[in-house]
């Protein structure tokens, strides 16, 4: 496997893909599941033009990011705000094994998927309407979240059957919730502790709601499994 700069220098990206890469990549640890899919797509459209061998891919992405080209105050001077959505997505095809051809109609329909899923995702910020206003579980009204127009935010968790309240605070950064304290809690003695993913997501499926997915061990199915909360205000 060749250097992570030798890598850089093998394909000779362009610097305004190199810095448009660098923003994809970073903003990737902020979003959720669909949306980062949607980025991976971004991130292949522009490489497309370079032929990047399937084996480089990984390590040529992860030295974009490494060497920060998105905080390059020369970079940002120069080409300013990318458009993300009007970059062209791609969907990897030519990375197919040979022989695999019956595959690839299977690999677009769930792609395809993806996207009109994830279309139902409201973006990558928190609605300002919904700012200084408590979101209530729509399973529990006794958990809520607010997060307010600092950035700083409130999630309060009860537990009923061990009567326990659980409070998280912090700040959040774009649509991830970012705290000291560690997102999960011990809700019950005989179980490991249930996790919460701090990536959050604005959804619109018959009304607008924001998901925050917990994982933990669900009593009635008998095995650990992801819950996705929804809050309303």
């Amino acid at each position: 496997m060749e250097n992570k700069n030798e890598l850089l220098d093998k394909y000779n990206i362009s610097e305004q893909d190199l810095y448009t890469l660098g923003i994809i990549e970073a903003r990737k640890d902020s979003v959720g599941f669909f949306e980062k899919e949607k980025l991976k797509a971004k991130s292949l459209g522009v490489l497309k033009p370079y032929n990047v061998k399937f084996m480089d891919l990984g390590d040529l992405l992860n030295a974009i990011k490494t060497q920060g080209y998105h905080k390059d105050q020369s970079l940002i001077d120069k080409y300013g705000h990318i458009d993300l959505e009007s970059k062209t997505s791609s969907l990897g095809m030519k990375y197919v094994i040979p022989g695999m051809k019956y595959v690839i109609p299977i690999i677009a329909g769930i792609v395809v998927f993806f996207y009109i899923f994830s279309s139902i995702v409201e973006g990558t910020t928190f609605p300002d309407e919904w700012r200084d206003r408590k979101l209530y579980s729509v399973s529990d009204s006794r958990d809520w979240i607010i997060i307010r127009s600092d950035d700083s935010f409130t999630l309060h968790e009860y537990i009923p059957n061990s009567e326990q309240t659980f409070e998280w605070n912090g700040k959040i950064d774009g649509m991830k919730l970012v705290s000291s304290k560690p997102f999960s809690y011990h809700g019950r003695n005989n179980y490991k502790p249930t996790q919460i993913d701090p990536n959050i997501e604005v959804m619109d499926i018959s009304g607008k709601f924001l998901r925050i997915n917990f994982e933990g061990f669900n009593t009635i199915s008998g095995s650990y499994q992801t819950d996705g909360r929804n809050y309303v205000p």
